[in-house]
């Protein structure tokens, strides 16, 4: 599998060759917090994601 890379605002980025569809959303709790995960390699919190999850 191809590595992805992420090209912000980049002149020199390769043109793009595809258009994934995607969606974020924030759970919420009805004390007023939300969901975060915390990460293992640097200890800071942050919203879960996964590029690879399927949702239906």
């Amino acid at each position: 599998m191809a590595r992805q890379i992420d090209c912000y605002d980049d002149p020199r980025a390769p043109k793009p060759d595809s258009l994934v569809p995607s969606v974020n959303v924030v759970v919420t709790k009805d004390a007023g917090g939300i969901l975060m995960i915390r990460r293992s390699d640097n200890g800071k919190a942050e919203q879960p994601s996964n590029p690879r999850m399927n949702i239906c």
